[in-house]
């Protein structure tokens, strides 16, 4: 009967350890199964994340190339629209400076000829003075010659001017 007793106290023993092994596995297979629930998600996560990123790469990538091209083709059009406003200015500039040479020669061949007007008339009215005339007259001639060599000196010194520029 000892035997028997000590016997059903083993086996009680027994199942109540096999009871709490049971109990102990299914806790850890419960516990199991929420971490991999866990991991699935974070992964699934991190997929989706990195999808995401590269797609947002990809845009601004695509974004930057746009930009990058819109903004060359308005520096290209910039360089043209200034490049056409210096020739015009420049084509402006010579012209003006055509006519400004053109009007100081007139200028100068209507002060030559109001001068050997006024010294014709002088000449006219003086009695004796064709000699001192005749040395005007040379005097007269050196400094239309001097003006217009000076006229253009200062012509060509802004043409050079203009070239450098």
């Amino acid at each position: 009967m000892a035997l028997t007793t000590e016997h059903d106290l083993l086996q009680d023993e027994h199942d109540r350890l096999h009871s709490r092994h049971s109990d102990m596995i299914q806790d850890k297979q419960a516990q199991e199964a929420v971490w991999r629930e866990k991991l699935e998600k974070i992964r699934l996560e991190s997929q989706t994340n990195n999808y995401e990123h590269s797609e947002a790469i990809k845009e601004l990538t695509s974004q930057n190339n746009a930009l990058t091209e819109t903004f060359k083709t308005q520096m290209k059009q910039l360089q043209d629209d200034h490049h056409r406003t210096m020739e015009s200015l420049q084509q402006q500039l010579t012209a003006t400076e055509n006519q400004l040479f053109k009007l100081q020669q007139e200028h100068m061949a209507w002060a030559s000829s109001q001068a050997r007007a006024q010294d014709n008339s002088k000449e006219g009215t003086s009695d004796g003075a064709s000699g001192a005339s005749a040395a005007v007259v040379p005097s007269l001639e050196e400094r239309e010659q001097g003006e217009v060599s000076s006229l253009l000196q200062v012509h060509s010194n802004v043409y050079i001017v203009d070239q450098a520029g």
